[in-house]
């Protein structure tokens, strides 16, 4: 998988990142802090797991946005499963209802690849910080679809907000008979949301896909050309 950092710009007033926490360290931490207020300013920074992912070692690569300052306005990052029992989402649903029924789904998909988002946030004081919202929304499938070839990228949103947003750019609930489980805490009902590789544009709405399209071209072509300046 490449390593190398590759950006472009987002909006007029920030630029779009992704790159891993070996390549780029620095960028990691500042990364992790804005995560960290972000989740603390809702009570559940507990959710971020902080000291078991702070190494990087279980992030295959992340996102973050930065505003013309370079300080670090919103970012997620990415986990590749190597099995149902480390999967983070599968851990979520332990001593929930549903959870053999979720597990056998993620073991089933497991040969296929399957990546998933983590630790998405956006500053409130963000500029443009709905543009950068959406397109948060749109790199949770982008970036596994165009850094990997996993065919499943799969998200956990638990508000009713985040899941439009996030069905909006292609995703299904599956199991789509799951209840939603009460994490970090029961203010939330987690639902996962999965993107196909072979059908999330044709299932995305139709004022998202030539976004996804235009933006996975531009993500595709800054990450060519930052491998061949290595």
């Amino acid at each position: 998988m490449p390593e190398s950092l590759a950006s472009y710009d987002l909006t007029p007033q920030t630029r779009f990142i992704t790159t891993t926490p070996t390549a780029s360290p620095a960028l990691w931490s500042e990364y992790l802090a804005g995560a960290l207020e972000g989740y603390r300013r809702f009570n559940v920074e507990s959710a971020l797991n902080l000291e078991e992912i702070r190494d990087g070692t279980t992030t295959v690569r992340f996102c973050a946005v930065v505003d013309l300052s370079g300080a670090v306005v919103g970012g997620a990052r990415y986990v590749l499963y190597e099995t149902a029992e480390s999967a983070p989402a599968v851990q979520m649903w332990e001593g929930y209802e549903g959870f053999d029924d979720l597990r056998g789904l993620v073991e089933s998909r497991l040969s296929e690849g399957i990546v998933e988002s983590k630790g998405a946030f956006v500053h409130p004081d963000a500029p443009d910080k709905r543009d950068i919202a959406k397109a948060i929304s749109r790199a949770v499938v982008l970036v596994p679809m165009v850094t990997t070839q996993a065919r499943w990228a799969l998200g956990v949103a638990g508000e009713d907000h985040a899941i439009a947003h996030w069905q909006s750019t292609g995703s299904i609930k599956e199991p789509t008979d799951l209840p939603g489980a009460p994490y970090p805490d029961a203010r939330y009902h987690a639902t996962p949301l999965w993107w196909d590789r072979r059908t999330y544009l044709s299932v995305a709405d139709p004022t998202q896909r030539p976004l996804l399209e235009s933006e996975a071209a531009r993500l595709a072509a800054a990450i060519a050309e930052a491998d061949s300046n290595r």
